[in-house]
């Protein structure tokens, strides 16, 4: 008589086996690419490209709380903003048939006797989004992720599974939504729902898809959620461009950019916010790791 071994079990504890390394070589890797994340935005910061981009902005009006709130409330979208006149005097027109933002305006006189300057009322006036323009190039510091089309088919995929997990639905949007043209997704915390812009490219597509879930993980839309926008952002994209890492995927021709804008070119603070971020990471891809484990189980049965 012939005795069969039974390999089920050894099949399972060699896929566990297998899982436990695969989590603990993840966690290690998220800190490594914290310190990539950081290494790209100070490599970034120190170049000349950084440089035209700040003084780009450096020039732009500072405008009041009252009136980004308008702009915002009217073109969520909007980057840089400002008139007419000040757009072509920067080499760019703005196009036959765009639609001005409204803001406040004060009126101010100069009192003829104490030739002092006084407020005497407030006016509308409109504003235009670089995204309404045209002329001179501006300097670009992301680009969007393309490419790598397999590692990004598999990470929506798995994303998607735990968007599904959380309650979070995911649906996209018209490139040419109005407010929205240069906005490539965001997220509605209250209503637990992602919206993605249609004509992204796949690997872009998943990247914005992870920035959102981060915003939703770190729960940045709650009201008593005390954090400053830029500070979210940066913690949102950190936690994309880790995401991505572990997914297969390179976001840094994107993440590096867009920290970088949101820090200040301050590398410094990807580090204030990676005790959170980490935090983040783990919480989505422990359910990713957890689908890859439960596929691999029923493989092996």
């Amino acid at each position: 008589m012939t005795t069969r071994r039974d390999t089920s079990k050894e099949k399972t504890m060699q896929g566990t086996k297998s899982f436990i390394d695969r989590v603990a070589k993840a966690k290690g890797n998220n800190q490594k690419a914290i310190d990539a994340l950081q290494a790209g935005v100070r490599k970034l910061a120190d170049s000349n490209e950084w440089q035209k981009f700040l003084r780009f902005n450096a020039s732009f009006h500072s405008y009041s709380v009252g009136n980004r709130l308008l702009i915002w409330s009217q073109s969520p979208g909007a980057t840089q903003v400002a008139s007419y006149k000040s757009w072509k005097s920067r080499g760019r027109c703005v196009r036959k048939g765009e639609k001005g933002i409204a803001i406040i305006c004060p009126i101010i006189i100069t009192d003829k006797e104490t030739e002092e300057k006084v407020l005497v009322g407030f006016k509308i006036g409109h504003v235009f989004d670089v995204a309404q323009t045209e002329g001179e190039s501006i300097a670009k510091i992301v680009t969007l992720v393309d490419g790598q089309e397999a590692a990004a088919a598999a990470g929506f995929d798995a994303l998607m599974e735990f968007a599904n997990s959380e309650g979070v639905q995911v649906s996209t949007f018209e490139k040419t939504k109005v407010g929205f043209e240069r906005v490539n997704g965001y997220l509605e915390f209250g209503n637990a729902h992602i919206y993605l812009r249609e004509d992204l490219p796949a690997a872009q597509r998943t990247k914005t898809l992870a920035h959102e879930l981060a915003h939703w993980a770190l729960e940045h839309g709650r009201v008593e959620h005390d954090v400053s926008r830029s500070i979210e952002e940066v913690e949102a994209e950190s936690c994309a461009y880790v995401i991505c890492n572990e997914l297969g995927i390179d976001s840094g021709s994107y993440s590096f950019g867009y920290i970088a804008s949101w820090a200040g070119g301050d590398a410094g603070k990807i580090s204030n916010v990676a005790e959170r971020v980490i935090g983040a990471v783990d919480k989505v891809m422990k359910h990713v790791r957890s689908n890859e484990k439960s596929l691999a189980a029923k493989k092996a049965a």
